[in-house]
């Protein structure tokens, strides 16, 4: 049985759909509820669009990426990757359509993938692995077995 998309009913309205399959409803707002989250992040969460959610994180991401210096390679191709998302974000407003070419899942499972790139992005930012180490490493540290 194929799918049928509706009108979302949340208050959000712009761009939100359900996909219902066999009689089961699912939607960005429905499954987010069931996230670990305070009530506030909760709230936030029902009613954004997963569209916004994903276009907002992925601006953060490059934001942080911004204050990585151009030349290293975490910047580089975590930057390639994020606006490549961002534009079909921006340019498709079907939420199945956007998951079949995110090929990420569920744009939950996205929006979750890109809370975490957001959180590693701000910590390879404090790690600063582009540095050259406080001191030498042993020579044989890369030989195995010793």
């Amino acid at each position: 049985m194929a799918g049928v998309l509706k009108k979302d009913h949340w208050p959000c309205g712009i761009g939100c759909v359900q996909y219902s399959t066999r009689g089961s409803l699912a939607s960005c707002h429905v499954r987010h509820a069931f996230d670990p989250l305070s009530p506030s992040a909760m709230i936030v969460r029902l009613l954004q669009p997963c569209g916004a959610r994903l276009s907002i994180l992925y601006t953060k991401i490059l934001d942080v990426l911004a204050e990585i210096p151009k030349n290293a390679a975490y910047r580089k191709y975590t930057e390639q990757i994020t606006n490549e998302k961002l534009a079909m974000v921006k340019a498709e407003p079907d939420v199945k359509k956007l998951e079949d070419q995110l090929q990420g899942g569920q744009l939950e499972e996205v929006i979750l993938q890109a809370e975490h790139e957001l959180s590693l992005a701000r910590k390879m930012r404090d790690w600063k692995p582009w540095e050259p180490l406080v001191e030498e490493p042993p020579a044989d540290q890369w030989k195995w077995p010793i």
